[in-house]
C-alpha cells in the first residue's frame, strides 16, 4: 500500500475519532426526543422519527408514524413526562434500551398516580433518527384497564352515549381530541364520586 493511499484512511480515521460516537449521536437524540415529547411540542418530537419509524408493543400490532404524532398529541394533552436512571441505559450504536416510568394527568385520574413502568428500547438508524420503539410493561404492576374499568362502569350508566364515543370497540383513541374528551369525563368522574 502506497503512502498516497493510506493517508486518506488514516484522516477519516482520525476525524471519525474526534466526532461524537454514535453512541453520544442516539443519546443525544434521544434526550431531545424525550424533551421535545414532554414539552408537547408534537412537530419538534416528529422531527426525531426516521422516516419509517414504527412502535411495537409487547402484546402485537404495530404504530406506524402517522399514528405516532396521534399519540403524540395524546402525550401533549394529558401531560406524559418520562423518568429514567441514565445510569441505568443500556446505550449502544444501534440503540438505546432501559426501564422508563410514565406519569401523566390520565394515569393520575386513574389512580395510577404512581406511573406505569416499562421497558423500552429505542432503534436509530445511521443519522440519529429513531426508528423504532419497542414497549414491554414491566412485571408486578395492576393493569390500566383494572384501574379504568371502576370509571367504564360509572360512564355505561351515566353517560353511555359519551363512553361510546371516546371508547369505541372498548378501545382508547390516541390523539389530542380524545385525551381532552376523556380528561373531562375523567374529572367528571371523581367530581361525581367525590373523589379529590
Amino acid at each position: 500500500m502506497s503512502r498516497r493511499s493510506v493517508l486518506p484512511l488514516f484522516a477519516a480515521t482520525v476525524l471519525a475519532a474526534c466526532g461524537p460516537s454514535r453512541e453520544e449521536v442516539n443519546l443525544a437524540q434521544f434526550e431531545a426526543y424525550q424533551a421535545a415529547r414532554e414539552a408537547g411540542d408534537v412537530e419538534r418530537a416528529m422531527a426525531y422519527l426516521a422516516g419509517g419509524f414504527r412502535i411495537v408493543p409487547a402484546g402485537g400490532g404495530e404504530i406506524d408514524r402517522d399514528h405516532a404524532r396521534d399519540l403524540l398529541a395524546w402525550d401533549a394533552v394529558v401531560g406524559a413526562r418520562t423518568e429514567w436512571d441514565r445510569k441505568g441505559l443500556e446505550v449502544r450504536k444501534e440503540g438505546i434500551a432501559g426501564d422508563f416510568t410514565e406519569y401523566s394527568t390520565f394515569h393520575d385520574l386513574i389512580g395510577a398516580a404512581g406511573g406505569r413502568r416499562t421497558h423500552l428500547v429505542f432503534r436509530f438508524d445511521r443519522e440519529g433518527g429513531i426508528t423504532e420503539i419497542r414497549t414491554r410493561t414491566l412485571p408486578g404492576q395492576i393493569p390500566l384497564q383494572e384501574k379504568l374499568n371502576p370509571f367504564l362502569d360509572w360512564m355505561r350508566k351515566n353517560r353511555p352515549e359519551e363512553l361510546a364515543e371516546i371508547y369505541p370497540g372498548d378501545r382508547i383513541r390516541y390523539d389530542g381530541e380524545s385525551a381532552d374528551r376523556w380528561l373531562a369525563a375523567l374529572r367528571g368522574w371523581r367530581d361525581d364520586i367525590r373523589v379529590p
